[in-house]
C-alpha cells in the first residue's frame, strides 16, 4: 500500500470520528474501510497497475466522507474533500480528476461502463455478499429509521432489499468472479425470509381472524345468555306475582267465608234459639245450618292458618345448597351474620339462585294447593249444608202448616 493510500486511511479515520453522528450506523468507518478493503480485492484481482489501484482505493476511501452532511448530493461534496486532500499532498490533475470520476460513479443515478467505475459500484455494494449481510442490512434501516423519524415495516423492508438485490448485480468481471455466489445465497436467504413473514403474517391474521369469530361467537352467547336469563327473571317475576295474588284472593275468600258463617251463627243464635222451645219442627234446619256454619267456619279457618316453621337454617344446610333462604320461615332464628353469609352464598352462585327461587316457587304451589282444596271444601259444605237446611225449614214449614189445619202431622 503506498503512502498517500495510507495518508488518505488516517485522514478519513479521523474526519469521520470528529464530523460523523452517531445515528448513522450503516454509513459510518465500518463501511467506508469495507469498501475500500472490496475495491483492494477487485483490483488485484484484475491485476490493476499501481496508479489505477491508488486511485480506485482513494476514491473508495473518500467515496462517502460528506455523507454526515446530508445523503442528497453527498458524492459530489465527497468527490471536493478528496480533491482538497489530494491537492494538500500535491497530487496530480489527473488523479485528483480520476478520482472524482469514481467517487461520482457511486452515484445511484450515474450510468457508467468503465471498468474502473464497475469496480468501484460493486466494491460499495459489496455487503449484499458479505457473510453479515443481514447484520448491515439492520444497521441500515436502524440508520434510515433514525433518519427519517419513522418505523419501516419488516415486510415493506424485506420487499424493497429483495427488489434491490435482484435488480443490482454485481458488473465488474472481478465482481462476478468474487461475490456473485455469496450474494446469490443471501438473496435466497432474503427470499425466504421473506416468505416466512408472509406466512407467518398469514398465520397470525387467521389467528386474529379466529379470535375474532370466538370473540364474537362469545360475545353472542352473553347476548342470549342475558336474554336467557331477563327471560328466566321475568318467568319467576310474573310466575311468583300471580301465585302471590291467587293467595290472596283464597285469603279473601276464606275471609269472607268466615264473616259470613259467624254471621249466620249470630243470627241463628239470637233468632230461633228462643223459638225452639216452642217449635220443635225448626230444631233440625237450626241444627243443620249451625253445623254447617261451623264446618264452614273450621274449613276456613285451616285454608288461612300458617305453617310454623323453625326459622333455623344450618351453614352446612347452606354449603350444600340444599336450603331456601328466600322465605322468611327458613332464617327468621338465624342471627344476622350467618343469614348475610348466606345470602352472599346465594347471590354469587346463579344456579343456586335460581335453584332457590324454583323451591320458593314450588312450595308456594303447595300452600296454593293446600288454600283451594280446604277453600273449595268450604264452599261445598256450606253450599251442600245451606240446601239442606232450607229443606229442612222447607219441611218444618210443610208440617206446621198440617198441624194448623188440623191434620196431625207425621
Amino acid at each position: 500500500m503506498s503512502e498517500l493510500i495510507q495518508q488518505a486511511e488516517a485522514h478519513i479515520r479521523a474526519h469521520v470520528a470528529s464530523h460523523f453522528p452517531a445515528h448513522l450506523t450503516y454509513h459510518n468507518i465500518d463501511h467506508i474501510a469495507q469498501v475500500a478493503e472490496a475495491a483492494g480485492e477487485l483490483a488485484l484481482a484484475a491485476s490493476l497497475g499501481a496508479d489505477d489501484r491508488d486511485a480506485l482505493l482513494l476514491a473508495a476511501w473518500f467515496h462517502d466522507s460528506a455523507y454526515h452532511l446530508g445523503a442528497d448530493g453527498h458524492e459530489a461534496r465527497s468527490a471536493e474533500l478528496a480533491e482538497e486532500f489530494l491537492e494538500s499532498k500535491g497530487a496530480t490533475a489527473a488523479l485528483k480528476a480520476r478520482v472524482r470520476e469514481l467517487i461520482l460513479a457511486t452515484r445511484k443515478d450515474a450510468v457508467v461502463s468503465g471498468a474502473m467505475e464497475l469496480m468501484i459500484r460493486d466494491a460499495d455494494l459489496v455487503h449484499l455478499a458479505r457473510p453479515d449481510h443481514l447484520a448491515q442490512l439492520a444497521r441500515l434501516r436502524e440508520e434510515i429509521e433514525a433518519l427519517r423519524g419513522v418505523k419501516i415495516k419488516k415486510k415493506e423492508w424485506l420487499v424493497e432489499n429483495v427488489a434491490f438485490m435482484e435488480h443490482t448485480p454485481f458488473r465488474s468481471e472481478a465482481g462476478k468472479r468474487s461475490w456473485n455466489t455469496a450474494r446469490q445465497k443471501n438473496l435466497a436467504a432474503l427470499q425466504a425470509m421473506l416468505e416466512e413473514h408472509a406466512e407467518k403474517k398469514s398465520e397470525q391474521k387467521q389467528a386474529e381472524k379466529s379470535d375474532k369469530e370466538a370473540l364474537h361467537a362469545e360475545k353472542e352467547n352473553v347476548r342470549k345468555r342475558k336474554e336467557t336469563e331477563r327471560g328466566v327473571e321475568t318467568l319467576f317475576r310474573v310466575t311468583l306475582n300471580n301465585h302471590t295474588r291467587l293467595s290472596q284472593i283464597a285469603d279473601n275468600k276464606a275471609n269472607m267465608m268466615l264473616s259470613v258463617n259467624a254471621l249466620i251463627i249470630s243470627v241463628v243464635l239470637s233468632g230461633l234459639a228462643p223459638k225452639l222451645e216452642n217449635n220443635q219442627l225448626l230444631m233440625l234446619p237450626a241444627a243443620l245450618l249451625t253445623f254447617t256454619c261451623l264446618a264452614s267456619i273450621v274449613t276456613a279457618t285451616l285454608a288461612t292458618r300458617p305453617k310454623v316453621t323453625q326459622g333455623n337454617t344450618s351453614r352446612e344446610e347452606i354449603e350444600k345448597r340444599n336450603a331456601n333462604l328466600l322465605f322468611f320461615g327458613n332464617f327468621h332464628n338465624m342471627k344476622y351474620p350467618d343469614f348475610k353469609w348466606g345470602m352472599e352464598q346465594v347471590m354469587n352462585d346463579r344456579d343456586y339462585l335460581y335453584g332457590s327461587m324454583t323451591k320458593d316457587l314450588y312450595y308456594l304451589g303447595k300452600v296454593l294447593h293446600k288454600k283451594y282444596r280446604y277453600l273449595n271444601l268450604t264452599y261445598s259444605i256450606f253450599a251442600i249444608g245451606l240446601v239442606l237446611s232450607v229443606a229442612a225449614a222447607a219441611r218444618a214449614a210443610y208440617l206446621a202448616g198440617l198441624t194448623v189445619s188440623g191434620v196431625p202431622g207425621h
